[in-house]
C-alpha cells in the first residue's frame, strides 16, 4: 500500500527552533514477509538491499530448535565413524569441537558433518521438497520470503526460502552462514572454521533428489 510520509527536521540555534528540512514523500509499504531487493531512486541512484535478507534468518525460532533436536537424534541413529574422532554425539557445537582436531581438514570435516545432519533431517524427517517459484533479484523486484518455521510446517521451500532455513539452522549451532544471491538464484554457504579459513556452499534445491 502507498501512503504519504511527512518529516520535518529542526535545530535549536540558541534562541529559536529553525527548520532545516521539510518534505513529503509518497512511499510504498510492503508486508513483513516481502523482500524488496533493489530500487532505483528518483535521482537515478540504485539502492541495493540484498543484505536485509538477514532479517529473515531466525536461529532462535521454535521450528529451528525442533529441527536441531531431530538432527541430533539422527546424528546418533545414523552414526558416522568420523564422529568418534571428533567426539560428537547428540550435540552440535559449531566450531568448538569437544574432540581433538589436528588439521584444517579435520575441522572442515567436523563442520560438514553437522550441516550434513541438518540436511538429512530436513530430507528424511521433514520430507522437505523444492518448489520451483520464479525469482528475480533485480531493480524493482520484490518477493515473498517464507520464514523457517513456515517452510518446515509446509514441507517445501524455493531457493531463497531454503537458503534462509539452512542459514537459520547453521547459525543456531554457532557457525557463520552466508546467503549467496546471484541474478536468478540463491543458496547457502558457511565458514568452515572459526577463523574463516574457507567457505563451503550447499545447493539447497537439490534436497529432494540428491544425497548430501
Amino acid at each position: 500500500t502507498s501512503a504519504n510520509f511527512y518529516y520535518k527536521i529542526e535545530y535549536w540555534n540558541g534562541k529559536d527552533w529553525v527548520v532545516h528540512d521539510e518534505q513529503t514523500y509518497l512511499i510504498t509499504f510492503y508486508p513483513m514477509n516481502q523482500m524488496v531487493w533493489a530500487i532505483e531512486n528518483p535521482n537515478g541512484t540504485i539502492g541495493i538491499y540484498h543484505g536485509l535478507i538477514a532479517a529473515f534468518v531466525t536461529p532462535q525460532s521454535g521450528g529451528v530448535t525442533e529441527l536441531l533436536a531431530k538432527a541430533k537424534e539422527r546424528a546418533t541413529s545414523d552414526f558416522d565413524e568420523r564422529y568418534m574422532l571428533y567426539g560428537l554425539e547428540r550435540s552440535f557445537s559449531g566450531y568448538s569441537s569437544p574432540g581433538s582436531l589436528a588439521t584444517y581438514s579435520d575441522t572442515r570435516n567436523y563442520t560438514t558433518l553437522q550441516v550434513k545432519d541438518i540436511y538429512n533431517s530436513l530430507k528424511y524427517d521433514y520430507n522437505l521438497s523444492y518448489v520451483s517459484v520464479p525469482v528475480a533479484f533485480g531493480i524493482g523486484d520484490s518477493q515473498r520470503v517464507s520464514p523457517p518455521d513456515e517452510s518446515l510446517a509446509r514441507g517445501s521451500a524455493n531457493c531463497i526460502d531454503g537458503a534462509v532455513l539452512f542459514a537459520s539452522a547453521i547459525e543456531a549451532i554457532g557457525m557463520r552462514p552466508y546467503i549467496i544471491i546471484t541474478p536468478n538464484h540463491a543458496y547457502v554457504a558457511w565458514d568452515t572454521d572459526v577463523s574463516g579459513t574457507g567457505i563451503d556452499a550447499l545447493e539447497t534445491t537439490w534436497i529432494s533428489d540428491h544425497d548430501f
